[in-house]
């Protein structure tokens, strides 16, 4: 997710929280101390915000969910129910890409 003061913030399971709800995606940190770390930014967003989800493909065997928004900011949950949640967002009414993509920058202890 992106983050005022690393850039990037990257949590992974059981630590990044998505939420699907009637015409509305929410994608955060679970816990407020983690959500504070790293400032990471939530994502709230309606359909009419969301240009277009996607499938991503990682690294290696990475996988997971992609949102670009009209700004031109990009959001990132790492899941392999990619799927089953493009589903559900084509369904609550998300411009949703079958077509995967890359990450645009993914920040890592790792280079």
């Amino acid at each position: 997710m992106p983050s005022a003061t690393m850039g990037r913030a990257n949590f992974s399971i059981p630590f990044g929280k998505l939420e699907i709800a009637s015409g509305l995606v929410r994608l955060g940190v679970q816990g407020r101390v983690l959500s504070k770390l790293g400032d990471a930014e939530r994502l709230e967003a309606t359909p009419k915000d969301v240009a277009v989800a996607f499938p991503l493909k990682g690294r290696l065997l990475g996988r997971g969910i992609g949102f670009k928004l009209h700004n031109g900011r990009e959001y990132y949950f790492w899941t392999y129910a990619e799927k089953k949640i493009l589903v559900t967002l084509e369904a609550s009414g998300f411009n949703v890409s079958r077509e995967a993509r890359r990450p645009v920058k993914v920040w890592n202890a790792l280079p």
